[in-house]
Protein backbone atom coordinates (compact mmCIF):
# COMPACT_ATOMS: atom_id res chain seq x y z
CA UNK A 1 0.00 0.00 0.00
CA UNK A 2 2.80 2.39 0.84
CA UNK A 3 4.66 1.62 -2.52
CA UNK A 4 1.42 2.14 -4.46
CA UNK A 5 1.42 5.47 -2.50
CA UNK A 6 4.80 6.70 -2.92
CA UNK A 7 4.33 5.68 -6.69
CA UNK A 8 1.23 7.84 -7.47
CA UNK A 9 2.77 10.44 -5.32
CA UNK A 10 5.66 10.47 -7.14
CA UNK A 11 3.70 10.45 -10.82
CA UNK A 12 1.77 12.95 -9.71
CA UNK A 13 4.53 15.41 -8.77
CA UNK A 14 6.43 14.26 -12.82
CA UNK A 15 3.09 15.31 -13.91
CA UNK A 16 3.09 18.25 -12.24
CA UNK A 17 6.30 19.28 -13.12
CA UNK A 18 6.18 18.95 -16.68
CA UNK A 19 3.16 20.84 -16.74
CA UNK A 20 5.22 23.56 -14.99
CA UNK A 21 7.47 22.99 -17.84
CA UNK A 22 4.94 23.45 -20.35
CA UNK A 23 3.64 26.66 -18.57
CA UNK A 24 7.11 28.32 -18.54
CA UNK A 25 7.76 27.55 -22.13
CA UNK A 26 4.39 29.00 -23.38
CA UNK A 27 4.83 32.39 -21.51
CA UNK A 28 8.40 33.04 -22.51
CA UNK A 29 6.83 31.94 -26.28
CA UNK A 30 4.21 34.92 -25.94
CA UNK A 31 6.55 36.95 -24.06
CA UNK A 32 8.81 36.61 -27.43
CA UNK A 33 6.33 36.33 -30.31
CA UNK A 34 3.26 38.55 -29.30
CA UNK A 35 5.62 41.77 -30.15
CA UNK A 36 6.22 40.48 -33.46
CA UNK A 37 2.59 39.40 -33.60
CA UNK A 38 0.96 42.93 -32.79
CA UNK A 39 3.67 44.78 -34.84
CA UNK A 40 2.03 43.13 -37.67
CA UNK A 41 -1.31 43.89 -36.84
CA UNK A 42 -0.25 47.38 -36.71
CA UNK A 43 1.03 47.27 -39.91
CA UNK A 44 -2.21 46.53 -41.21
CA UNK A 45 -4.04 49.86 -39.45
CA UNK A 46 -4.35 52.94 -40.71
CA UNK A 47 -3.49 55.54 -38.06
CA UNK A 48 -6.87 56.18 -36.93
CA UNK A 49 -7.10 52.93 -36.01
CA UNK A 50 -3.48 52.75 -34.66
CA UNK A 51 -4.44 55.43 -32.18
CA UNK A 52 -7.61 54.22 -31.21
CA UNK A 53 -8.64 53.79 -27.40
CA UNK A 54 -9.83 50.42 -27.93
CA UNK A 55 -7.53 48.26 -29.85
CA UNK A 56 -9.35 45.72 -32.03
CA UNK A 57 -8.17 42.49 -33.47
CA UNK A 58 -10.69 42.60 -36.11
CA UNK A 59 -10.92 45.09 -38.45
CA UNK A 60 -10.68 46.28 -42.08
CA UNK A 61 -6.75 45.67 -42.62
CA UNK A 62 -4.99 47.81 -45.17
CA UNK A 63 -1.15 47.45 -46.76
CA UNK A 64 -1.47 50.89 -47.54
CA UNK A 65 1.78 51.13 -45.00
CA UNK A 66 3.75 49.21 -47.10
CA UNK A 67 2.97 50.63 -50.26
CA UNK A 68 4.43 54.10 -48.54
CA UNK A 69 7.39 52.37 -47.23
CA UNK A 70 8.82 50.79 -50.93
CA UNK A 71 6.80 53.68 -52.80
CA UNK A 72 4.34 52.88 -54.66
CA UNK A 73 1.51 54.29 -52.65
CA UNK A 74 -0.82 57.02 -54.96
CA UNK A 75 -2.54 58.31 -51.51
CA UNK A 76 -2.90 58.07 -47.82
CA UNK A 77 -3.03 60.02 -44.32
CA UNK A 78 0.73 59.84 -44.15
CA UNK A 79 3.87 60.01 -46.16
CA UNK A 80 2.35 58.32 -49.29
CA UNK A 81 3.76 58.79 -52.29
CA UNK A 82 7.14 60.10 -51.02
CA UNK A 83 9.95 61.07 -53.92
CA UNK A 84 12.35 58.35 -54.00
CA UNK A 85 11.22 56.26 -51.74
CA UNK A 86 10.97 53.10 -53.96
CA UNK A 87 14.63 53.67 -55.13
CA UNK A 88 15.54 54.39 -51.65
CA UNK A 89 14.00 50.95 -49.98
CA UNK A 90 15.48 48.82 -52.95
CA UNK A 91 18.86 50.43 -52.84
CA UNK A 92 19.16 50.00 -48.82
CA UNK A 93 18.14 46.89 -48.83
CA UNK A 94 20.84 45.59 -51.82
CA UNK A 95 23.40 47.47 -50.00
CA UNK A 96 22.29 45.85 -46.23
CA UNK A 97 22.23 42.52 -47.61
CA UNK A 98 25.56 43.13 -49.87
CA UNK A 99 27.00 44.51 -46.72
CA UNK A 100 26.32 41.71 -44.04
CA UNK A 101 26.97 38.77 -47.37
CA UNK A 102 30.41 39.87 -47.64
CA UNK A 103 31.02 40.88 -44.04
CA UNK A 104 30.25 37.12 -42.80
CA UNK A 105 31.92 35.55 -45.09
CA UNK A 106 35.22 37.37 -44.22
CA UNK A 107 34.16 37.04 -41.04
CA UNK A 108 34.03 33.20 -40.88
CA UNK A 109 37.40 33.05 -43.60
CA UNK A 110 39.62 34.93 -41.17
CA UNK A 111 38.10 34.07 -37.65
CA UNK A 112 37.87 30.40 -39.04
CA UNK A 113 41.99 30.07 -40.13
CA UNK A 114 42.95 31.88 -36.87
CA UNK A 115 41.09 29.55 -34.56
CA UNK A 116 42.39 26.94 -35.86
CA UNK A 117 45.78 27.99 -35.75
CA UNK A 118 45.24 29.30 -31.83
CA UNK A 119 43.59 25.75 -31.34
CA UNK A 120 46.16 23.31 -32.86
CA UNK A 121 49.56 25.13 -32.02
CA UNK A 122 51.30 26.11 -28.87
CA UNK A 123 52.84 29.57 -29.06
CA UNK A 124 54.04 32.37 -26.74
CA UNK A 125 51.75 34.62 -25.58
CA UNK A 126 48.42 33.10 -27.05
CA UNK A 127 46.51 33.26 -23.65
CA UNK A 128 46.70 37.31 -24.10
CA UNK A 129 46.28 36.97 -28.13
CA UNK A 130 43.19 35.46 -27.31
CA UNK A 131 42.16 38.22 -24.39
CA UNK A 132 43.31 40.85 -27.15
CA UNK A 133 41.18 39.48 -29.82
CA UNK A 134 38.49 39.42 -27.21
CA UNK A 135 38.84 43.46 -25.61
CA UNK A 136 37.52 44.92 -29.08
CA UNK A 137 34.08 43.50 -27.96
CA UNK A 138 34.58 45.34 -24.40
CA UNK A 139 33.60 48.63 -25.11
CA UNK A 140 30.09 49.93 -26.73
CA UNK A 141 30.48 50.93 -29.82
CA UNK A 142 29.32 54.95 -29.03
CA UNK A 143 32.84 55.22 -27.13
CA UNK A 144 35.15 54.68 -30.56
CA UNK A 145 32.50 56.73 -32.65
CA UNK A 146 34.44 59.67 -33.37
CA UNK A 147 37.93 58.45 -33.68
CA UNK A 148 36.66 55.85 -35.90
CA UNK A 149 34.53 58.09 -37.43
CA UNK A 150 37.58 60.67 -37.99
CA UNK A 151 39.93 57.80 -39.18
CA UNK A 152 38.01 57.24 -41.99
CA UNK A 153 37.51 60.80 -42.94
CA UNK A 154 40.71 61.18 -43.09
CA UNK A 155 42.28 58.24 -44.72
CA UNK A 156 39.06 58.25 -47.09
CA UNK A 157 37.24 55.11 -46.21
CA UNK A 158 33.95 56.96 -44.70
CA UNK A 159 30.68 56.24 -46.45
CA UNK A 160 32.69 53.60 -48.57
CA UNK A 161 32.11 49.92 -49.27
CA UNK A 162 35.89 48.96 -48.20
CA UNK A 163 35.40 51.24 -45.04
CA UNK A 164 32.72 49.16 -44.00
CA UNK A 165 33.79 46.10 -44.66
CA UNK A 166 36.62 46.20 -42.40
CA UNK A 167 34.65 48.28 -39.70
CA UNK A 168 32.18 45.15 -39.74
CA UNK A 169 34.84 42.45 -40.01
CA UNK A 170 36.93 43.93 -37.19
CA UNK A 171 34.01 43.52 -34.31
CA UNK A 172 32.73 40.10 -35.69
CA UNK A 173 36.25 38.66 -36.01
CA UNK A 174 36.30 38.18 -31.86
CA UNK A 175 33.01 36.02 -31.61
CA UNK A 176 34.50 34.01 -35.01
CA UNK A 177 37.41 33.10 -33.32
CA UNK A 178 36.26 32.45 -30.13
CA UNK A 179 33.26 30.16 -30.92
CA UNK A 180 34.97 28.48 -34.00
CA UNK A 181 38.34 28.10 -30.96
CA UNK A 182 36.05 25.93 -28.88
CA UNK A 183 34.44 23.63 -31.92
CA UNK A 184 37.83 23.07 -32.72
CA UNK A 185 39.52 22.28 -29.56
CA UNK A 186 36.39 19.61 -29.56
CA UNK A 187 38.26 17.77 -32.64
CA UNK A 188 40.56 15.37 -31.66
CA UNK A 189 43.92 15.71 -33.52
CA UNK A 190 44.11 12.04 -33.95
CA UNK A 191 41.25 12.60 -36.88
CA UNK A 192 44.28 15.32 -38.93
CA UNK A 193 47.05 12.92 -38.16
CA UNK A 194 45.25 9.33 -39.64
CA UNK A 195 44.61 11.59 -42.45
CA UNK A 196 47.95 13.03 -43.09
CA UNK A 197 49.41 9.44 -43.07
CA UNK A 198 47.01 7.94 -45.83
CA UNK A 199 48.92 11.06 -47.63
CA UNK A 200 46.94 14.06 -47.25
CA UNK A 201 48.59 17.43 -46.36
CA UNK A 202 47.53 19.61 -43.38
CA UNK A 203 45.59 22.14 -45.22
CA UNK A 204 44.08 19.15 -47.02
CA UNK A 205 43.02 17.46 -43.95
CA UNK A 206 41.48 20.57 -42.70
CA UNK A 207 39.54 20.67 -45.47
CA UNK A 208 38.17 17.51 -45.86
CA UNK A 209 38.46 16.11 -42.15
CA UNK A 210 38.18 19.04 -39.64
CA UNK A 211 36.20 21.29 -41.52
CA UNK A 212 32.89 19.24 -42.37
CA UNK A 213 33.14 18.49 -38.17
CA UNK A 214 32.38 22.29 -37.05
CA UNK A 215 29.75 22.72 -39.75
CA UNK A 216 27.30 23.70 -36.81
CA UNK A 217 29.85 25.95 -35.57
CA UNK A 218 30.20 27.74 -38.71
CA UNK A 219 26.84 27.86 -38.69
CA UNK A 220 26.07 29.77 -35.41
CA UNK A 221 29.01 31.96 -35.85
CA UNK A 222 27.34 32.57 -39.57
CA UNK A 223 24.04 33.72 -37.52
CA UNK A 224 26.07 35.87 -34.95
CA UNK A 225 28.25 37.80 -37.31
CA UNK A 226 25.43 38.18 -39.62
CA UNK A 227 22.97 39.50 -37.30
CA UNK A 228 25.37 42.06 -35.92
CA UNK A 229 26.13 43.32 -39.18
CA UNK A 230 22.37 43.46 -40.60
CA UNK A 231 21.20 45.27 -37.04
CA UNK A 232 23.79 47.67 -36.62
CA UNK A 233 22.61 51.31 -36.95
CA UNK A 234 25.11 53.47 -34.88
CA UNK A 235 28.04 53.35 -37.40
CA UNK A 236 25.70 53.33 -39.86
CA UNK A 237 24.17 56.57 -39.68
CA UNK A 238 27.03 58.19 -38.94
CA UNK A 239 29.88 56.88 -40.79
CA UNK A 240 27.21 55.96 -44.07
CA UNK A 241 26.20 59.47 -44.98
CA UNK A 242 25.24 59.46 -48.87
CA UNK A 243 26.57 56.43 -50.97
CA UNK A 244 26.24 53.74 -48.07
CA UNK A 245 23.15 54.00 -46.75
CA UNK A 246 21.43 50.56 -45.16
CA UNK A 247 18.50 49.66 -44.06
CA UNK A 248 18.17 50.96 -40.23
CA UNK A 249 18.54 54.04 -41.20
CA UNK A 250 16.78 54.10 -44.10
CA UNK A 251 13.71 52.82 -41.68
CA UNK A 252 14.69 55.49 -39.11
CA UNK A 253 14.33 58.40 -41.86
CA UNK A 254 11.33 56.86 -43.53
CA UNK A 255 9.19 56.23 -40.25
CA UNK A 256 9.21 60.01 -39.45
CA UNK A 257 6.74 62.72 -40.18
CA UNK A 258 6.04 66.05 -40.17
CA UNK A 259 3.58 64.74 -36.44
CA UNK A 260 5.86 62.45 -35.43
CA UNK A 261 6.54 58.71 -35.63
CA UNK A 262 4.59 57.09 -38.15
CA UNK A 263 3.89 53.96 -36.29
CA UNK A 264 2.26 52.23 -39.24
CA UNK A 265 5.04 52.71 -41.85
CA UNK A 266 7.66 51.40 -39.00
CA UNK A 267 5.24 48.33 -38.14
CA UNK A 268 5.61 47.67 -41.83
CA UNK A 269 9.49 48.23 -42.47
CA UNK A 270 10.60 46.31 -39.29
CA UNK A 271 8.54 43.36 -40.88
CA UNK A 272 10.13 43.36 -43.92
CA UNK A 273 13.35 43.85 -42.56
CA UNK A 274 13.62 41.10 -40.70
CA UNK A 275 12.47 38.57 -43.32
CA UNK A 276 15.65 38.05 -44.49
CA UNK A 277 17.29 36.87 -41.30
CA UNK A 278 14.29 34.54 -40.75
CA UNK A 279 15.15 32.87 -43.96
CA UNK A 280 18.41 32.84 -43.41
CA UNK A 281 17.83 31.26 -39.71
CA UNK A 282 15.85 28.66 -41.43
CA UNK A 283 18.00 27.56 -44.28
CA UNK A 284 20.67 26.94 -41.47
CA UNK A 285 18.89 25.53 -38.82
CA UNK A 286 19.68 21.85 -38.75
CA UNK A 287 22.80 23.13 -37.25
CA UNK A 288 22.30 26.21 -35.38
CA UNK A 289 20.92 24.65 -32.45
CA UNK A 290 23.84 22.46 -31.83
CA UNK A 291 26.26 24.97 -32.60
CA UNK A 292 24.87 27.13 -29.98
CA UNK A 293 24.66 24.61 -27.63
CA UNK A 294 27.57 22.27 -28.06
CA UNK A 295 30.62 24.36 -29.03
CA UNK A 296 29.76 27.89 -27.10
CA UNK A 297 28.93 26.09 -23.85
CA UNK A 298 31.65 23.57 -23.91
CA UNK A 299 34.45 26.30 -24.87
Amino acid sequence: MDRTIRRKRKKGTKVAGTVMIFIVIAIVFVAYVFPIFWMGVTSLKTKVQIFDTKPKLFFKPTLNNYRTFIGTAEGGEVGAGRAGAATSFIAAMGRSILMTTSVTLLSLLLGTMAAYVLSRYKMPGKDDLMFAILSTRMLPPIVVLIPISLLFTNIGLKDTYLGFLLLYTMFNMAFSVWIMKSFFDDVPFSFEEAAMCDGYTRFRAFLKVVLPMVKPGLAATSIFCGILVWNEFLFAIVIGTRKWVFMPPTIFTMSYGAEGIIWGVLASSSLIYIVPVLVFVYLVRKNLLRGITFGVIRG
